[in-house]
């Protein structure tokens, strides 16, 4: 046998010198962790209601897209004709040199984007029942991107274009404008 003392596992683990905790110290960081939990979920809580209630969200449909104003164009060079649409109703209205508004005719639009190539249906509106005979109705087809439109248009006596490329019906070429409104400088 050896000359060494032998030691039992009771013994050994009695001698290993540990490392003693001070009383608290998980509270200490645990003092830390609720209110990081806390400005969490408040931050969570507060981007859920900006994301649904207060962020304008993208126009979900063809409809929605066209509000507003809309030049037109004619060979890449502006008019001073406008287009304005509000709801379902187009308005045609010219601007001047100096600022002021000229209303036109004005009508009701119906889209159906789900077409191919998309259509357009336009109703002229007789507010004031000045007009005799039958409803003046043009349809035609459209195309939509962020601020361009293309929109060929027809009397509804006449067949529906099936193209925006005919030579015979040459397309409306409209630009997404913000018109200055009452009180706002020109720049």
């Amino acid at each position: 046998m050896s000359d060494q003392p032998t030691t039992t596992n009771s013994e050994s683990a009695q001698s290993t010198p540990t490392a003693v905790q001070p009383h608290g110290s998980r509270k200490a960081g645990a003092r830390w962790q609720r209110p990081i939990l806390v400005a969490a979920i408040i931050l969570l809580a507060g981007g859920a209601v900006w994301y649904w209630g207060v962020r304008q969200s993208a126009p979900g449909n063809d409809l929605d897209r066209l509000q507003g104003d809309w030049q037109i164009t004619v060979g890449g060079r502006d008019t001073p004709n406008i287009i304005r649409v509000t709801g379902d109703r187009w308005q045609y209205f010219t601007v001047n040199n100096t600022g002021n508004t000229f209303d036109g005719k004005a009508y009701t639009l119906t889209v159906n984007e789900s077409a191919d190539p998309r259509e357009i249906n336009l109703e002229l509106l007789d507010e004031a029942g000045r007009f005799k005979g039958p409803k003046v109705r043009m349809h035609g087809i459209y195309s939509l991107s962020s601020d361009l439109a293309r929109v060929a248009l027809v009397p509804a006596t006449e067949p529906r274009p099936t193209t925006l490329d005919n030579p015979d019906t040459p397309p409306l070429e409209l630009r997404k404008v913000q018109l200055e409104t009452p009180g706002q400088s020109r720049r």
